[in-house]
């Protein structure tokens, strides 16, 4: 089963309690006291999956996703105010979440034959985004169609709100001598530290509450996070100032760790704490969530715009990237990591790129390699990101 994630934006305006609508603290609004409608830019990925055609070789037409799409979903709310204009939404809160829900209700029925809808997520800024996913494979009726039963069933909702804070630290541990911590942490180890503007992402998951239409109040959210977290770290030295890191090595796992471990028991249920990311150096990350909705040509393709310049760069790619049905004789061996296609698209186009100044493949395994098939697309590899293509 392969996934496939197609991208469409629309701008519309809302507000978040129509007029008759409690909003978060109880209070029902009347007309006078309506809030003034807003707009966005959203971002929708719709992500679906299927088997690929033996006569087509793919898993769906992409024109008809987009066809299906843009009738459904923009042509429904682009350019609009969504809770006057779309009859769905009247007195209802329109919130990444609800949209989130709607959009996949609306898909489900919409889709070709013998493909699935797998998710929905809607971005409503870049520091706000709401994720529908199916938690299992979902039923097929003998139509080849969702049962919006089932959908209801198993459908995940996910918020995430995005934060920053700028700290310092010194990466040092006591069980090392001083040599010791020099030679693995480097400049990180230098006696007073160093700062970063760290970038945090907060996901919470739970069911949609009936009358806000959200996972979580975002407010609520914000004040949990910022006393927490945010006020407790920003513009603070982790290794002099914040008592739980006294006896830590406040390496960003670390980091995260204890922010995990700060926040998972404040989230108020029916919600839960889902992840916690952070980027401290602003390094871009790309998942295989992301790969999923994007492909990986795009995603190489912006790895590669964010690094070009004068002089050259060095690639290092884990084998244990790629999915073990192909690269079994690995370190980490996990299932859903790239395909042998996909991991060659991207060293043809690093290739092409002519940024690679050097390359070295790590993390392979030969005890748990199948008759050296790993090493083999090893070579291969290293071939396509010196320039060879396999077609």
């Amino acid at each position: 089963m392969l996934t496939m994630t197609r991208r469409v934006s629309f701008s519309a305006g809302k507000v978040d309690w129509p007029q008759g609508q409690a909003g978060p603290a109880g209070a029902v609004s009347t007309f006078d006291d309506t809030p003034e409608a807003y707009g966005h830019n959203y971002v929708v990925d719709v992500t679906v999956s299927g088997e690929i055609s033996s006569r087509t070789g793919i898993i769906v037409n992409i024109k008809d996703i987009d066809r299906i799409v843009r009738e459904r979903v923009v042509d429904r709310f682009d350019r609009k105010t969504i809770h006057r204009q779309a009859p769905e939404f009247r007195g209802r809160p329109v919130t990444p979440e609800s949209l989130a829900v709607w959009i996949a209700g609306a898909l489900q029925t919409s889709l070709p034959e013998d493909i699935a809808l797998t998710a929905v997520r809607v971005e409503e800024t870049p520091l706000l985004a709401a994720e529908w996913t199916a938690k299992q494979p979902m039923k097929m009726t003998e139509h080849n169609k969702i049962e919006t039963q089932v959908m209801r069933a198993t459908r995940v909702m996910r918020a995430t709100r995005v934060y920053e804070f700028a700290a310092s630290h010194r990466l040092h541990s006591e069980h090392l001598s001083d040599e010791e911590n020099r030679e693995l942490f480097g400049k990180c180890n230098y006696a007073n530290g160093h700062g970063h503007n760290y970038v945090l992402e907060i996901t919470v998951e739970g069911p949609l509450d009936a009358q806000s239409a959200r996972v979580i109040d975002p407010n609520t959210l914000d004040e949990i996070v910022n006393r927490e977290v945010v006020d407790r770290y920003d513009h603070r030295h982790f290794n002099y100032d914040i008592p739980e890191f006294k006896d830590l090595v406040p390496s960003t796992e670390v980091v995260t760790k204890v922010i995990w471990e700060r926040l998972a028991g404040e989230i108020p249920p029916p919600a839960r704490l889902a992840s916690v990311l952070i980027r401290e150096t602003g390094i871009r990350v790309i998942t295989m969530t992301e790969i999923d909705r994007i492909g990986i040509e795009r995603a190489v393709r912006e790895a590669i715009d964010r690094v070009s310049g004068p002089g050259f760069v060095h690639v290092s790619l884990d084998l244990d990237a790629l999915d073990p049905e192909i690269a079994p004789g690995v370190g980490t061996p996990v299932k859903g990591g790239l395909t042998y296609r996909e991991a060659h698209l991207a060293c043809e186009d690093l290739a092409e790129s002519g940024i690679v100044g050097s390359f070295e493949l790590v993390e392979v395994n030969p005890i748990l390699d199948r008759e050296n098939g790993s090493a083999a697309i090893a070579v291969e590899l290293a071939a396509s990101a010196l320039g060879q293509s396999i077609l």
